[in-house]
C-alpha cells in the first residue's frame, strides 16, 4: 500500500503544480511533514543510511578531538641563489639520464645497446643492398 500511497501523491502534486518539478517536489515534502504515512512512505528506502549517519555523526561527536599536529616547516637551502637548481639540471642532462625515445616501456632506462650478432649485421647488409625492383 504504501508504494501505491506514494506514487498516487506524487502524481497529485506533479498534476497540482502544472507539471513543473521543484514546485512538485515542494507540496510534496509540505504533505509529507503533515502526513505520517506519507513521510514513511518517502523515507523507508533510505532508513538504514540515515540512521547509520546519525549513529556516526553522534559517535565522532562523544569523542575527544585529536591535537593536530603542526606540519614540519620547510628547511632553508644553504646555498647560493645562482647555483639552485643547477644538480638538478645535471642529474637530467648528464651521462646516465634518459634520452628521448631510449626509455624502456616500464620508464626505466635501458641498458647500454650490446653489438649486434654477425647474422643480423649480414641481414641488415642484405636489407640495404635490395632495390625496390627486385
Amino acid at each position: 500500500m504504501s508504494v501505491s500511497y506514494l506514487e498516487e501523491k506524487i502524481k497529485e502534486a506533479i498534476k497540482s503544480s502544472g507539471g513543473n518539478m521543484s514546485q512538485a517536489r515542494q507540496k510534496l515534502l509540505t504533505a509529507a511533514v503533515q502526513d505520517q504515512a506519507l513521510l514513511l512512505a518517502l523515507v523507508k528506502p533510505h532508513l538504514n543510511g540515515i540512521a547509520s549517519y546519525a549513529i556516526d555523526r553522534v559517535n565522532r561527536k562523544g569523542k575527544a578531538p585529536q591535537a593536530k599536529t603542526a606540519p614540519d616547516l620547510p628547511k632553508n637551502i644553504d646555498m647560493a641563489p645562482e647555483t639552485f637548481g643547477k644538480d638538478l639540471l645535471k642529474a637530467l642532462s648528464g651521462r646516465d639520464s634518459v634520452k628521448f625515445g631510449m626509455e624502456s616501456a616500464g620508464g626505466r632506462p635501458m641498458g647500454k645497446r650490446t653489438q649486434a650478432s654477425q647474422r643480423h649485421i649480414d641481414a641488415l647488409k642484405a636489407l640495404a643492398g635490395r632495390t625496390s625492383n627486385d
